[in-house]
């Protein structure tokens, strides 16, 4: 009989952190990347527990005529805190303030797509999987 369990992603996989044009970067020759948690870990579950309750929230209270005061930094910041906190590691470079304060950082927007992007393809989790940028089902960050 099949053993489903074979299945089974891993608890986390590498991003290789890509510039504004896909390009994979490095530090001479060691990738840049991120590790990052797999979705299916309880970690990511929580993750996306908090992401998805605060946007229920806001539904429901649309629903009752609250009125919504939420800006552009608002989803940012909301954005910036379901990464960094999915974010297992960043590896081979720092960025001041960690993962949030990078996932918030405009102008290094490409990285949080790429990440974003990365961990909603549950095959780059996949144990049999070569887990970086290159191995995003076509998809190219931004």
């Amino acid at each position: 009989m099949f053993d489903i369990n074979k299945l089974a992603i891993t608890d986390s996989a590498k991003y290789h952190v890509t510039d504004a044009k896909g390009e994979p970067q490095y530090d001479g020759e060691t990738p840049i990347t991120i590790t990052i948690a797999s979705p299916g870990t309880k970690k990511a579950a929580r993750a996306q527990f908090k992401r998805d309750e605060a946007r229920s929230a806001r539904v429901i209270g649309a629903m009752g005529g609250k009125t919504s005061k939420r800006t552009e930094q608002d989803e940012i910041k909301e954005r910036a805190e379901f990464l960094a906190e999915i974010t297992e590691s960043l590896d081979g470079f720092d960025f001041p303030g960690g993962a949030k304060a990078l996932y918030a950082t405009l102008p290094l927007r490409h990285i949080a797509d790429g990440v974003e992007k990365f961990f909603n393809d549950g095959g780059n989790f996949s144990a049999d999987s070569v887990s970086d940028a290159s191995n995003m089902s076509g998809t190219q960050p931004g």
